[in-house]
């Protein structure tokens, strides 16, 4: 698994993605691999939650991302729910962030690149 960068920072109105993106358990927090793959830059559209630990919202939330924030798409993956997660590097209040964000709170609906496994 890549290194992931831990910074602290206020979490800000933290919006929780929907029920059908729930967890299928702590395990696949812990184990969700990527790589960076992908490189395709953008900026958030709407706010988004950015949860470190792996591709379900039951995962740590992170951060709360917003509109306007730069992102970087590495690679995604989809979860037991088949939902679509897209990793990425985000660059937020003078901080790099790394994590999962939802394909549906990001631009063009995340990366199109899989993550390598």
């Amino acid at each position: 698994m890549a290194s992931t960068v831990f910074s602290t920072a206020l979490l800000v109105g933290a919006a929780a993605a929907p029920a059908h993106a729930a967890s299928s358990g702590a395990a696949a927090c812990q184990t969700a691999s990527w790589k960076s793959v992908d490189g395709t830059e953008t900026r958030l559209t709407q706010s988004a939650t950015l949860h470190q630990r792996g591709p379900y919202s039951d995962c740590t939330p992170g951060y709360s991302l917003t509109p306007g924030t730069r992102v970087v798409y590495d690679c995604f993956t989809s979860n037991s729910y088949e939902n679509t997660w897209t990793h990425v590097t985000a660059y937020y209040s003078n901080l790099v962030l790394k994590g999962w964000i939802w394909d549906a709170k990001l631009p063009g609906g995340g990366s199109y690149v899989e993550c390598p496994w």
